[in-house]
């Protein structure tokens, strides 16, 4: 599935490369097809390094989190939650790390969509 918001698909990238890789500066061929200069010897140095699938679009999700809320943590507050008049105080988690935790719950546990 191709970014939304990509400046070139996959194909686009590749006729990027195969031009620049023709000799010609990759500054010229960056400015023709709407690119920055860095932005074009970014695709030549992934398809250098890790072949054709160098080109194809990256998830933007950070490879770990360290902040990330631990799995019991989440646990512990979504069963206080679940309790009437419980609020993120009485979860002992400041309410800035609590809100997000039972929405991400709710996401994870709603097949309502599934048939």
């Amino acid at each position: 599935m191709e970014h939304t918001n990509a400046r070139l698909t996959v194909h686009e990238r590749l006729v990027l490369v195969s031009r620049i890789a023709a000799a010609r500066p990759g500054a010229h061929w960056a400015g023709e097809l709407g690119v920055s200069r860095q932005g074009a010897h970014r695709w030549v140095r992934r398809l250098r390094e890790e072949g054709p699938a160098g080109l194809a679009d990256r998830s933007s999700r950070p490879h770990r989190m360290p902040f990330h809320t631990s799995a019991e943590l989440d646990e512990r507050v979504v069963a206080a939650r679940t309790q009437p008049r419980c609020g993120p105080a009485r979860t002992g988690v400041p309410a800035r790390t609590v809100s997000p935790v039972p929405a991400r719950h709710a996401a994870v546990n709603d097949h309502s969509g599934l048939a």
